[in-house]
């Protein structure tokens, strides 16, 4: 094979490589896997005691807020899913949308365990990013994260299930980062580098 030849293989993987990188780097904010966000801060809300919340609150690496009733952390055994667990949930039930944002600068990627007196009611959570705005609806999932490639800006949920106390939630074990293992849909943007890197290797080689 000659230079030529070389250039004209490599040429659709470089292509196909482009778009499918620029189709997730461009991307609105889009769910990810919780557990292969890699964590640069965690909060459990472990060591607050009830009266240190109140209608916004600064943590580390994020805010959490609301419009309505304050928000409060407390041991609650239905509420944080066990006895000894510390949760962030609201004092009163409200209809009003719960928030996470004042991220820390360069934070990709966001994840909870958004904790539910009924399990089987579902979410409405809007996430705003740089890249854009996503609306994610019908969530179930205790254990939920979101990114976006150039930054996130805020999230905002609301419970459009039940109603009074079977209505509330909570909100535990909140990470943020900039990093994460990728998804398997990433890994076709990783196959084609590695094809086109596997082309020019076996060209060095015929080529001495």
């Amino acid at each position: 094979m000659n230079i030529l030849q070389l250039k004209w293989s490599l040429i659709p993987a470089i292509v196909i490589g482009l778009l499918v990188f620029q189709e997730y780097a461009a991307s609105s904010p889009v769910r990810y896997n919780y557990f292969n966000v890699i964590a640069e801060t965690t909060e459990n809300f472990e060591g607050y005691s009830y009266s240190d919340v109140g209608l916004v609150e600064p943590f580390v690496g994020f805010t959490a807020a609301t419009s309505s009733f304050p928000l409060v952390m407390e041991t609650h055994s239905t509420l944080c899913g066990a006895i000894s667990d510390t949760c962030l949930f609201s004092s009163t039930i409200s209809n009003a949308p719960r928030r996470i944002y004042g991220f820390t600068p360069g934070t990709l990627y966001m994840g909870l365990d958004l904790h539910k007196v009924a399990p089987s009611d579902q979410f409405l959570i809007k996430v705003t990013g740089n890249s854009g705005t996503s609306i994610f609806t019908g969530v179930e999932s205790d254990y939920i994260a979101f990114a976006d490639a150039f930054g996130l800006i805020e999230i905002e949920f609301v419970n459009q299930g039940s109603t009074g106390f079977m209505g509330n939630y909570s909100f535990d074990d909140v990470i943020t980062g900039i990093s994460a293992i990728p998804l398997p849909a990433m890994l076709p943007v990783f196959a084609i580098i590695l094809a086109g890197l596997g082309g020019f290797v076996r060209f060095k080689r015929t080529s001495e």
